[in-house]
């Protein structure tokens, strides 16, 4: 297996459970009975944790663009194979987690009528949802967090065309300039227009600063990388300040400057953040269905207690992550192992997270 890189753990770690605190602040009723005593925290962790989006975005495009394109160089793997092995990585915690969303659905209506509890769902959006097409058609996700599966999927499948692409031109080097073209489409277009929000070039802008972070080691070539990171995110905030975008732009930096000379590493190379993070994609997947089900007992309960409120939300944060684990531990993992096993002689692992690994995250607000 690939070795960790400590500061990809740390990030991942991190906004992963910020995304689960987000999701606690923002839907009542328990945050509702905390918020007039803890009124900064609540509102903060409701209004700003969705940033924790941009990255795990960020994060996603670094991971992709080292396996796809490591140095900068197109690799060119037919984008079929690529995008079929990345549908494998996701799809099995994703169908567990639209499984359990249904079921603690039911469960919270026989509980209560509390707006956050969501309808059984008609043939057509839970067909939707299976397929990661439910923005797309118009159809609601059944659970918080579906629609960045989607996304990322779709995020993967154009970077994993464009190397293509630049390979089969013979311009495999030509990657990076390719790649910071459309990110300049993205930011400057897609990116400021909210119709586009369901697909993945509204997102592409960030994604891709995340791809030239992972190409931005010592040498010539990495310093430019690093100029075209800041250059695309002065352009893009110049043009119209987006808070989404200078996270992203933050985050990108920080990879790139830090990653290359290795720093922070040895202290962020713990067992409890490289845990984290190994989970952290299941923690995403499972937390809503189980945040929902204790919401659903506290709004029959105790809605208006502001100590059982806050005991349910310790209880809710703990639980989601114990639910992270099983579904890594029972599902992700299994998927993981099969899809590492090499299937041919190959080159020695990368010292780096593959692609594989980029576990997708985020928040339903964009």
């Amino acid at each position: 297996m690939p070795a960790r890189l400590p500061l990809i753990d740390a990030l991942k770690a991190l906004a992963s459970q910020l995304i689960v605190l987000h999701h606690l602040a923002f839907y009542g009723p328990m945050s509702d009975a905390v918020r007039p005593f803890a009124t900064t925290a609540v509102d903060g962790l409701a209004e700003y944790g969705r940033l924790a989006v941009q990255v795990f975005l960020v994060v996603a495009g670094f991971l992709a663009a080292r396996a796809l394109a490591p140095d900068g160089v197109a690799r060119g793997t037919a984008p079929g194979t690529a995008l079929v092995r990345r549908w494998a990585r996701l799809a099995g915690p994703y169908f567990a987690a639209i499984a359990a969303a249904v079921a603690t659905a039911a469960i919270g209506r026989a509980l209560t009528d509390h707006p956050t509890v969501a309808d059984a769902p008609t043939a057509r959006q839970l067909l939707a949802n299976l397929a990661m097409l439910q923005d797309l058609i118009g159809e609601p996700a059944l659970s918080a967090g579906l629609w960045y599966v989607s996304i990322d999927l779709q995020l993967f499948a154009i970077t994993a065309l464009l190397a293509w692409a630049c390979a089969r031109l013979g311009a495999s080097g030509a990657m990076p300039a390719a790649l910071a073209a459309l990110a300049a489409v993205s930011l400057l277009g897609f990116n400021r227009d909210a119709r586009w929000d369901a697909t993945g070039f509204y997102y592409f802008g960030s994604y891709a600063l995340g791809a030239l972070a992972a190409w931005s080691a010592p040498g010539r070539s990495g310093r430019l990388a690093t100029l075209a990171i800041a250059a695309l995110a002065t352009a893009a905030l110049w043009v119209e300040f987006r808070t989404r975008i200078a996270v992203a732009t933050a985050t990108a930096l920080l990879l790139a400057w830090a990653v290359p000379r290795d720093l922070g590493a040895r202290r962020l190379a713990t067992p409890r953040l490289a845990f984290l993070a190994r989970i952290s994609y299941s923690v995403f997947l499972a937390h809503f269905p189980v945040c929902m089900l204790v919401e659903a007992a506290a709004a029959r309960w105790f809605a208006d207690d502001p100590v059982a409120s806050a005991l349910g939300l310790a209880l809710a944060w703990s639980a989601s992550v114990a639910a992270g684990a099983l579904l890594y531990r029972w599902v992700e993992a299994p998927i993981v192992g099969a899809l590492s096993r090499p299937r041919a002689p190959a080159p020695a692992p990368r010292p780096t997270d593959d692609v594989e690994d980029a576990a997708p995250l985020g928040t339903p607000l964009r």
